[in-house]
């Protein structure tokens, strides 16, 4: 006696699509901010701490030196 035949199951329903939520943007736009701030201390700190280093060498060079006492 022949089986009958297996019922074929309606396809499931495509995955709807949600717009993203308001608090996923402002939660990147945060992680953006706070990159772009980090990326921009860093290129401050690598560009002034060395010329403030420089400086400060150059300041205390100067005033090292021993002084020529006139008469």
């Amino acid at each position: 006696m022949p089986l009958p035949p297996l019922p074929i199951p309606p396809p499931p329903p495509p995955p709807r699509i949600s717009p993203p939520r308001l608090q996923d943007i402002d939660t990147c736009i945060n992680l953006t901010t706070l990159l772009a701030w980090t990326l921009l201390a860093v290129t401050l700190w690598g560009t002034f701490l060395p010329l403030a280093l420089s400086c400060a060498k150059l300041a205390t060079s100067v005033t090292d030196r021993p002084r020529i006492r006139m008469g």
